[in-house]
């Protein structure tokens, strides 16, 4: 463990978040819960258990710095909050996927015209993933 600007970096902690997220993803989106839906959204034929080896490499680079990320969020509203570590890891997930999450993911909507089924889908697991990773992360402070 290392600290950068009074957060602390655990890197087991940053390691097994990513995980979660990666598993949550892969169970968000598979045909046992939404990835039929997604797919017809997307208009993708396959499912993400067809995924490539540079799409495989990026989702696990993009599950690191999402942790990373969130590991510092949660960190720094722990101090500013006054709350305890869970009741801050739901404030804070519910801020992210409130401010930026919905915000971003709502810009396609209104300018590309995309389906607002998948906003809602894309919206639903962003902030149930990052509600559990926020859980797992605070296992480790």
């Amino acid at each position: 463990m290392f600290e950068v600007f009074n957060v602390n970096v655990n890197i087991l902690a940053i390691i097994v978040t990513a995980i979660v997220n990666i598993v949550i993803g892969m169970f968000w989106y598979s045909p046992y819960l939404f990835g039929n839906t997604w797919r017809k959204l997307v208009n993708r034929r396959e499912g993400l258990n067809h995924m490539s080896n540079k799409e495989i490499l990026f989702t696990i680079i993009n599950a690191l710095l999402i942790t990373t990320g969130i590991n510092s969020v949660l960190q720094y509203s722990l101090m500013l909050s006054g709350l305890d570590k869970f009741p801050n890891a739901i404030a804070t997930s519910f801020m992210i996927t409130l401010t930026f999450v919905i915000t971003t993911l709502f810009n396609p909507v209104i300018f590309e015209r995309s389906s607002k089924k998948l906003f809602l889908l894309n919206t639903a697991y962003s902030f149930v993933v990052y509600l559990l990773m926020s859980f797992t992360l605070t296992l480790f402070l």
